[in-house]
């Protein structure tokens, strides 16, 4: 934990650590390529065979970000320390304008405030990743605000009941 970041009263006991791999179901398939009978001369394209048939296996995840959280119990508080997207997975520089970002973060939110119904606030920080104006209003309309002037890297906002599945 970071105690410049983030004021919590609690210094020793229980503290609960959660990691989370976001992910995706891809197609897992199998191809069979025919080599060219000259396999060292490749045609014009690059190619040096062709695929003689493409077979489905199914789905399998593919991990498309990384999440982590703390909850401590003592103050009643959850600090969501990460929630973001690969880079190949972002759709632009602007977190708020990304639908499947919006999506991971309410999810991973929605599962912690689930998890620890009994959490009054949710704290975070910037995300290096971003700029930082980009992830403030982000984090804005996720609806944080950011933290006391003794703290201005920590945002925070109340942990409200979730009901149903959907976060």
């Amino acid at each position: 934990m970071h105690p410049e970041l983030f004021q919590v009263r609690q210094d020793s006991g229980t503290r609960t650590s959660l990691h989370a791999q976001p992910y995706l179901f891809a197609p897992d398939t199998q191809l069979t390529v025919s080599r060219s009978p000259q396999p060292d001369l490749q045609d014009s394209h690059g190619a040096i065979g062709t695929v003689t048939e493409a077979r489905l296996r199914g789905l399998r995840p593919q991990d498309i970000g990384h999440a982590q959280a703390w909850y401590y119990p003592q103050d009643r508080v959850i600090v969501l320390w990460e929630c973001f997207l690969q880079p190949h997975y972002r759709d632009g520089d602007d977190p708020a304008m990304d639908t499947l970002h919006n999506a991971v973060w309410r999810g991973f939110e929605g599962s912690l405030r689930r998890r620890f119904a009994q959490a009054q606030r949710i704290m975070t920080t910037w995300e290096d990743s971003y700029e930082r104006p980009a992830w403030q209003r982000f984090l804005e309309k996720q609806g944080y605000r950011q933290g006391a002037p003794a703290s201005p890297a920590s945002f925070v906002k109340a942990a409200l009941p979730v009901t149903g599945r959907a976060g």
